[in-house]
C-alpha cells in the first residue's frame, strides 16, 4: 500500500455562501482534513452571504476584515494579504 504524502492546502474564496460551489468547497475541505492534510480556507468577503455549510473544526478558517470605504484600497489589502500568506506557505 502506497503512503500518501500529507499536503498543506489553501483555498481562497469570496465567501462560503449557500451556492453549489461553496457546498463542494466545504465538502472537499472536510474530506482533505479527514485524510490528514492541513487545510486553510480564506474568505475575502465573509459577510456577503450567510453560510449554511459548516467546516470540520480542523479546517483553519480565516475571515479577512478590511476597511471597505475605499474599494481600491480594500482590494489591494486583500491581494497583499493573500500574497504574504502564499509566500509564508510556499509548499501549499
Amino acid at each position: 500500500m502506497e503512503k500518501i504524502e500529507k499536503k498543506e492546502i489553501i483555498i481562497i474564496t469570496t465567501s462560503l455562501g449557500n451556492d453549489g460551489a461553496e457546498r463542494v468547497l466545504t465538502e472537499l475541505a472536510d474530506e482533505w482534513v479527514r485524510c490528514g492534510h492541513k487545510v486553510m480556507v480564506v474568505q475575502t468577503d465573509y459577510n456577503k452571504n450567510a453560510c449554511n455549510y459548516t467546516l470540520d473544526k480542523r479546517v483553519r478558517l480565516i475571515n479577512l476584515h478590511f476597511d471597505r470605504r475605499n474599494r481600491l484600497q480594500w482590494y489591494l489589502s486583500e491581494i497583499r494579504y493573500v500574497v504574504r500568506l502564499l509566500k509564508k506557505h510556499k509548499n501549499a
